[in-house]
């Protein structure tokens, strides 16, 4: 309501099967799939807030409601050649706010950040070993935001010619998978 408190909270399962009888008012209705950690793996956290209004003597009914991602999905891959090449104690970090997660080049499942703010600074900092040799790069990416999807691919486009030039490519995919929740 207005003040902000929560007026009634439970889970889809223990949800209410008879209607929900609230004051007069306005309301926030917010769903999500589980609580935002700062960062962790493979845990996307799915949600929406609906603003409603209940008016004296009515029946307000909310009709199918779309959950989005509300977290950053992040993940790291390779070029193929460039892969092979990798030694131990290859690792990308990323960080975004204040969450650091290091991504060992063999590492093939996505990080899930909290999205501090609407628009938020996502650091890529490499630390590549090959051959014996190691190379290092960062980058800074702004607009980084909850629900997309920070896809970042190396590569080395002459790695059979010997030389060593890294290109990264971050693609942002916005993630539009939808759950649909029945209220």
């Amino acid at each position: 309501d207005k003040s902000g408190e929560t007026v009634m909270s439970f889970t889809y399962g223990n949800r209410p099967s008879e209607p929900i009888e609230l004051k007069v008012g306005s309301y926030k209705l917010n769903i999500k799939s589980g609580d935002i950690t700062p960062m962790d793996w493979e845990k996307p956290v799915y949600g929406a807030v609906v603003p409603f209004s209940i008016e004296k003597n009515e029946t307000n009914t909310l009709e199918t409601i779309k959950c989005k991602l509300m977290n950053i999905k992040v993940t790291v891959g390779y070029d193929a050649a460039l892969y092979d090449l990798l030694e131990a104690g290859s690792v990308t970090d990323v960080t975004i706010a204040q969450n650091k997660m290091s991504f060992d080049y063999t590492e093939q499942r996505a990080a899930y950040f909290e999205s501090g703010a609407a628009e938020n600074k996502m650091l890529v900092e490499m630390s590549l070993n090959y051959a014996g040799k190691s190379a290092k790069m960062s980058a800074e990416i702004a607009g980084v935001k909850a629900g997309q999807w920070r896809k970042i691919t190396v590569n080395m486009p002459h790695v059979n010619e010997g030389n060593v030039v890294f290109t990264i490519t971050i693609e942002t995919l916005t993630v539009d998978e939808e759950i649909i929740v029945d209220v």
